[in-house]
């Protein structure tokens, strides 16, 4: 919703910050997922990435497809996401 006045770069620094790997993969996912990122900036979160795969949200049932670019077990659809922008 605020996309146009998000800085990314800070957002990724936070998330570095952190050092956790589940925040990498998410804010990954949905920076690419909403095209709010660069690619030279996806990339610098992807380098971070472990082998193991987390799901997208952990407060739902670890079900779903895997999403092996991020690591990530998709419990939500990405068209459940993308509608949710437009609500």
């Amino acid at each position: 919703m605020r996309h146009t006045d998000m800085r990314v770069v800070k957002l990724i620094e936070y998330a570095k910050r952190l050092n956790v790997g589940s925040i990498y993969r998410r804010l990954g996912y949905l920076l690419e997922l909403f095209g709010i990122a660069t690619e030279t900036e996806l990339q610098s979160l992807r380098n971070m990435l472990t082998d193991s795969y987390v799901p997208l949200d952990p407060s739902l049932p670890n079900e779903g497809s895997h999403f092996a670019k991020w690591r990530l077990r998709l419990n939500i659809p990405p068209e459940e996401l993308l509608a949710a922008r437009s609500t």
